[in-house]
C-alpha cells in the first residue's frame, strides 16, 4: 500500500509518476501522467500489462530488464502509444521502488515537458545571471564605496540636522544597494557544504531561541518534534540559515504577529535524495497568515518574486539552493484553515554513515 505522504510529494513533482506492482499492474499514476496520457487511473490500472492493456508495448520489456538487472533503466528516446491517440514522445525512467513491496518506480517525461533538458536550460540561466552579476558588481557596487566615503566626509562638515539627515539617508541607501548587489551575487556562487550528521532538532531549537530574541517579532512558537529522527546530513549552518529563513517569512507574512507551528516526522518510504543517503525526514513550518492564490504558489520559489510592498524575492530562493545542495526537496502549499506550509524533505544519515 503506497502512503498518502508519498502520493502527496510525487504529484508535486514534475513529470508524470507510475507505480507499477510485482505482477506487472498499475497500483497507481498520478495526475499529471493520467492527463498528459489522456486516459483516467480507472484505464491504465484495470489489468496487468503483460494482458495487452495501455502502454504494455513499451513499459513491459523495460520493466523485465529493471527485474533482472535491479537497477534504473532509462529510455531516453521512447514513444507512448494508446488505442486511438498521437504516438507521444517521452523519456522514459524506471527503478526499483520501497514504496510497494516488489514494486517499479516509473517517471514519464514528456519531450516538450520543460523537465526534460531542465538541467541545460538551468546551467544556461546560472551563466547569464552570473554574467549580469558580475557586470552589475563592476559597473554598480564598486562606485558605491566612492560616493559612501563621500557621504561621510560630507556628514563630518553638515550643518543643521536637515544636512546631517540627507547625509545619513545618502550613506544609508548606498549600504542597501550594496547589500542588494551581495545578494545577487550570492545567488550565483555554487554552496560549498560541510556534510557531517546534524541533530535536526538541535537546528530548530537554535532558529526558535534566535526568534524569540528578535524584538521585531512577537510570537509564541509551537514545536511538535519526533525524538525517533536519525540525524540529518548536511551542513549545521547552511541547515539554520534554511529554516530561519523559511520561519522568518511566515511570520512576515503574518505582520510579525501570531503563531508559527514547527514540526518534524519521517517520510521512510521515499527515497529522493543522493545515493549512499538514508531515508528522508520532513520538516515542517507552517504560518497562519492569508497563504497565497494557486497561480502565485508555483512561482514562490521563483529568484526575485515577492508578495511583499518591499521585499527582493530572495529569501526563498535562497531556502530552495540550499535543499536541493543537500539533496532533498522543498514544497509549499495552502492549508485548508488558512496560512502557508512549507514542508522540506532532507536525506538522514544512512546505516554506514
Amino acid at each position: 500500500m503506497i502512503s498518502a505522504e508519498a502520493i502527496r510529494v510525487l504529484d508535486e513533482l514534475p513529470g508524470g509518476w507510475m507505480v507499477v506492482g510485482p505482477d506487472d499492474r498499475i497500483v497507481w499514476v498520478s495526475h499529471a501522467a493520467q492527463e498528459w496520457l489522456e486516459s483516467g487511473a480507472a484505464t491504465l490500472t484495470k489489468a496487468p500489462l503483460r494482458e495487452g492493456t495501455p502502454l504494455r508495448g513499451l513499459l513491459a520489456p523495460l520493466l523485465e530488464r529493471v527485474r533482472m538487472r535491479h537497477a534504473e533503466v532509462i529510455l531516453r528516446e521512447g514513444m507512448l502509444e494508446l488505442p486511438g491517440r498521437a504516438p507521444k514522445p517521452a523519456q522514459i525512467e524506471l527503478a526499483p521502488t520501497k514504496l510497494l513491496s516488489g514494486g517499479i518506480l516509473v517517471h514519464v517525461i514528456p519531450r516538450e515537458h520543460p523537465a526534460l533538458g531542465r538541467r541545460e536550460h538551468h546551467i544556461e540561466e546560472l551563466n547569464l545571471l552570473t554574467q549580469m552579476a558580475h557586470v552589475v558588481a563592476h559597473e554598480v557596487k564598486n562606485p558605491l564605496g566612492g560616493i559612501q566615503g563621500a557621504a561621510q566626509l560630507l556628514g563630518m562638515e553638515a550643518d543643521g540636522d536637515d544636512q546631517k539627515k540627507m547625509v545619513t539617508m545618502i550613506i544609508e541607501e548606498t549600504a542597501r544597494i550594496r547589500r542588494l548587489v551581495d545578494d545577487l551575487l550570492n545567488l550565483t556562487e555554487p554552496l560549498k557544504l560541510k556534510q557531517e550528521p546534524v541533530n535536526i532538532h538541535e537546528v530548530l531549537d537554535r532558529v526558535v531561541q534566535t526568534l524569540k530574541m528578535d524584538p521585531a517579532f512577537g510570537l509564541k512558537p509551537e514545536a511538535i518534534f519526533d525524538p525517533s529522527l536519525p540525524p540529518v546530513l548536511g551542513d549545521r549552518d547552511r541547515m539554520i540559515q534554511l529554516f530561519l529563513n523559511l520561519a522568518k517569512n511566515g511570520l512576515e507574512a503574518m505582520g510579525g504577529e501570531g503563531k508559527i507551528v514547527l514540526t518534524t516526522a519521517a517520510a521512510s518510504d521515499l527515497k529522493l535524495s543522493s545515493p549512499g543517503s538514508g531515508p528522508l525526514i520532513r520538516v515542517t513550518i507552517r504560518d497562519f497568515g492569508p497563504g497565497l492564490p494557486p497561480e502565485l504558489l508555483q512561482r514562490v520559489f521563483t529568484p526575485f518574486f515577492s508578495t511583499k510592498r518591499n521585499g527582493m524575492g530572495i529569501g526563498l530562493t535562497v531556502a530552495q539552493r540550499i535543499v536541493l545542495a543537500h539533496g532533498g526537496l522543498i514544497v509549499a502549499e495552502n492549508q485548508p484553515h488558512g496560512g502557508l506550509a512549507i514542508h522540506t524533505y532532507l536525506p538522514s544519515c544512512s546505516d554506514e554513515q
